[in-house]
Parts: structure tokens; C-alpha cells; sequence
């Protein structure tokens, strides 16, 4: 890989608004990028070294995609899905995600994985309201907050 390549790909990773969380081949975290701690939360590089299963909502949000190598059939490079997560602070949160099979520092022990999240609640919240004001239109400017949850953070100490 040459120098400029290496350097786009940096670029990339540090600057993509979705978080992408590295995986080895033992489910473990390896890397987060800035933006996963903007979804997951403040204290998110202490996941790195912990299972992957911590940063979904349930081990059965988790495990279906974990023991088929995240879906991600022979002869593709990758697989889509939606899953529950559940950010540091407890906050679980719907989110679409794209797993990628990455080059494994031991292909022996199996492959490593690139998780790609976004976090959609807001957008599923949008799609749920238009479906309920059918056949009329509604349009959303802005969603600051989506649930009673994240109001209940902003104004009280606990929640």
C-alpha cells in the first residue's frame, strides 16, 4: 500500500460520521474511530480489548450475526443489517450497519471484521410518524431529541 493510500484511508476513517469499530477475529474490539465516541459515548475508547458483544442492546441482537461471520456470505465483501445497540451511558439505540471481512493479522485463527454504524432512530421515529399521518404528508425539520430518555438526560442529573 503506498503512502497516499494509506493516508486517504486515514483520512476516511477519522473523518466518517458513522463510527467504525475494528474486530478480530475473537470478537474482540480493536480500534474505534472519533465518531464512535460521539454514538456510543464519551468513555468509548474503554471498549477497545472488551467483546463486541458490548456494544449491542442483547446478546440476541448480537449473536445471530456474530456466529454467521456477520452475515457476510462466501464470495461477498459484505453484509447489511439492522441491529439494537446500546451506547456506554446505557442509551439503546436502533442502528443500520454494513460488516466488511478485513485482512486478519492471523488468518489461521479466521477473519477480523470492520463494523460500520449509524445510528438511525431518528430516521425509523420520521418513517413511523409519516406512516401514521398517511395519506397526508409530514415533513421534519429537525429531531433534537428522540425519546423521554435522552429529554430526561438533558434536564435532570439522573435518569
Amino acid at each position: 500500500m503506498t503512502s497516499s493510500t494509506h493516508e486517504t484511508l486515514r483520512a476516511l476513517y477519522q473523518s466518517n460520521p458513522s463510527a467504525v469499530v475494528a474486530i478480530d477475529s475473537d470478537l474482540k474490539i480493536m480500534s474505534l474511530n472519533p465518531s464512535a465516541h460521539r454514538i456510543f459515548g464519551p468513555n468509548a475508547a474503554d471498549l477497545v480489548g472488551r467483546a463486541a458483544l458490548d456494544l449491542f442492546a442483547h446478546a440476541s441482537d448480537f449473536s445471530p450475526h456474530a456466529e454467521t461471520g456477520f452475515g457476510i456470505a462466501p464470495g461477498q465483501n459484505e453484509n447489511q443489517f439492522q441491529a439494537r445497540m446500546r451506547s456506554r451511558s446505557g442509551r439503546v439505540f436502533d442502528a443500520e450497519i454494513v460488516a466488511t471481512r478485513m485482512p486478519s493479522a492471523a488468518p489461521e485463527l479466521g477473519s477480523d471484521y470492520l463494523l460500520i454504524v449509524r445510528d438511525v432512530s431518528a430516521e425509523l421515529l420520521i418513517d413511523k410518524a409519516r406512516a401514521i399521518m398517511a395519506p397526508y404528508s409530514l415533513e421534519v425539520a429537525e429531531v433534537p431529541w428522540w425519546s423521554a430518555y435522552e429529554i430526561g438526560q438533558r434536564v435532570t442529573d439522573s435518569f
